[in-house]
């Protein structure tokens, strides 16, 4: 009777530890965070080079149209550790709209200076047609940690010289294993 008890313990002990082991291993579910950005007419940052255009910060699918452009700013914070894909869900861009508009998103480390606008740059995407959205980003940055501020840019591929697709609202998602905070718009 003793080792029927003490068998039965420690096959429970082992289920129990199984289990935890388990849990503990499964993927953390993907929080969605919506966020709306609006790139008004005041804010602009010049991206300069040869050419027409170049990527910023030299990370390949970060193509910009040299130029200035129009951008909006929010600083983020996320509120758990790991990786996160940012993109924009749709667009409206004016003052030309289009069922397929261009923009540009980008994460920085801390804060955006438009003055040097490659600083601090985490990671950046212009289109996305890999994953089906067409002239709206999308990336994926890894291990980002909760509680750290980052800044989300966005503007649009195209600099305000063609008059064309420079500003209007984006709508934006972020998905990762927390969910995102915005802690101020236009931080600059």
């Amino acid at each position: 009777m003793r080792t029927s008890r003490a068998r039965t313990t420690s096959n429970w002990i082992f289920l129990c530890t199984v289990f935890w082991a388990l849990l503990q291993a499964r993927p953390a579910l993907a929080v969605d965070t919506a966020l709306v950005s609006i790139i008004p007419q005041t804010q602009t940052f010049v991206f300069l080079g040869p050419g027409l255009g170049g990527n910023l910060g030299g990370i390949g699918g970060c193509g910009l149209r040299f130029g200035t452009h129009y951008y909006d700013t929010q600083a983020i914070i996320v509120t758990a550790d790991g990786d996160y894909t940012f993109w924009a869900s749709s667009a409206n861009l004016l003052p030309n709209p289009s069922p397929n508009p261009d923009t540009f998103l980008a994460l920085y480390q801390a804060s955006f200076d438009p003055l040097v606008p490659a600083t601090q740059l985490l990671g950046c995407n212009d289109d996305s047609y890999v994953s089906g959205r067409g002239a709206l980003p999308e990336f994926v940055l890894t291990n980002l940690t909760a509680g750290q501020t980052y800044v989300l840019m966005n503007t649009t591929f195209i600099d305000i010289s063609l008059v064309d697709q420079i500003y209007g609202t984006v709508n934006l998602v972020v998905s990762g294993p927390g969910a995102v905070t915005v802690v101020n718009n236009d931080t600059d």
